[in-house]
């Protein structure tokens, strides 16, 4: 019916979730995968990176998500190749795009292909590595661009 919802949200200093999304299940892992890894990587962004515009939050959340996912990956995958955008006003739509595409690249350069929209032919494990390569990846960059971290005055 077009419409969402979400397991939880950050803040710059705690995490939320609403629990009936994960049906109370606290060893799952949707909950691990997208409560805690999404959110957590949302709450040290938002403290390392203040300036990241929102669908940079979520691209880097969802590369976080696919690291940690194991049986809920299938279904992130296909999620995410579900509900693109090209509409950067759109921050999850529009970083499941950069995400599987970023992600279809990479693999490529390490010569493994995909036939499908959702990588879902990809080797979890391959699959894992590229997006925690991609994250680790992306986080250097904007360590480097941002530059030494200011030194305190005495």
């Amino acid at each position: 019916c077009g419409r969402g919802s979400s397991g939880g949200w950050a803040t710059r200093d705690r995490l939320y979730a609403v629990m009936p999304w994960f049906e109370g299940d606290l060893d799952s892992d949707a909950f691990r995968a997208s409560l805690l890894g999404h959110e957590t990587q949302h709450l040290a962004d938002l403290s390392r990176f203040s300036e990241l515009e929102p669908w940079e939050l979520e691209y880097r959340a969802k590369l976080t998500e696919l690291w940690k996912a194991r049986d809920s990956l299938p279904a992130l995958l296909a999620k995410f190749a579900s509900s693109q955008s090209d509409d950067k006003n759109s921050p999850h739509t529009y970083a499941n795009r950069r995400v599987l595409s970023v992600l279809r690249d990479r693999l490529q350069e390490q010569n493994v292909t995909s036939t499908q929209p959702d990588l879902g032919d990809v080797p979890p494990p391959t699959l894992r590595a590229a997006a925690r390569e991609q994250l680790i990846e992306d986080s250097s960059q904007r360590s480097s661009e941002a530059g030494p971290p200011a030194q305190a005055e005495r």
